[in-house]
């Protein structure tokens, strides 16, 4: 196994699940990981999954390599529904996106907090040239009441304010909130949603991106493979 077989199978366990588009990406240049991905899973390090519309499929890791990798077994089960929906927008997030990201583990972000404790949720961390910024995921489903999502959002924000030692993050955007959601009409309106309630927009820094779930997978993909050509 070589250097690059070790880094595929660390981001399939990180965000618990991998698409060949993304292998292809990140690991190739954009080339094909057809090959290299069904070696490994012939050697018993990926599984290939279905459950995804279009024919297209998903890979984790099986149970004994993420066992060889120190990470729970729940890194190999399939996912379903929520579970599903919120691993493929925080992958798209974080590897699909011109920007900088790479997904983090709780005990990454607990080492960031040493004299308090941390927010236990998703959490990526975003790089620049001259900074960097640590971002807590949320899924919103499209379909989603604005009412809910203000309350959910003003929980968040204000409960991790409370935390000791985040305030500064938070007040400064070195801590901001990401939601994620499916379609573009339904980004425009949890911006408007934020922007309509003064004390939440003024509080934190917020990050309001579509990005795909089971039942958009396929068009997002084909959206992004037009763009590039």
């Amino acid at each position: 196994m070589n250097e690059r077989d070790d880094q595929i199978l660390n981001h399939v366990g990180l965000y618990q699940l991998a698409l060949r588009r993304v292998i292809d990406d990140q690991f190739f240049d954009g080339g094909n990981s057809g090959n290299v991905l069904q070696r490994l899973v012939r050697n018993n390090q990926l599984q290939s999954r279905d459950g995804l519309p279009g024919r297209l499929r998903y890979y984790q890791l099986t149970r004994t390599e993420a066992k060889r990798l120190g990470l729970p077994e729940s890194r190999a089960r399939a996912l379903q529904n929520k579970a599903l929906h919120t691993a493929l927008a925080v992958l798209w997030f974080c590897t699909m996106s011109e920007a900088n990201r790479h997904r983090l583990e709780q005990h990454e972000v607990d080492r960031l907090f040493p004299d308090s404790a941390s927010p236990t949720a998703i959490h990526c961390i975003e790089r620049s040239a001259d900074s960097h910024r640590l971002i807590r995921m949320k899924v919103s489903d499209p379909d989603s009441n604005d009412r809910t999502v203000l309350r959910s959002l003003r929980k968040t924000v204000f409960e991790t304010m409370d935390m000791p030692g985040l305030r500064p993050w938070v007040g400064t955007g070195r801590y901001c909130f990401a939601i994620l959601t499916e379609t573009a009409t339904r980004v425009e309106r949890i911006r408007q949603i934020i922007d309509t309630d003064q004390e939440l927009s003024e509080s934190a820094t917020f990050i309001v991106e579509q990005a795909p779930g089971v039942r958009t997978l396929k068009q997002a993909l084909n959206d992004r493979r037009s763009r590039k050509h």
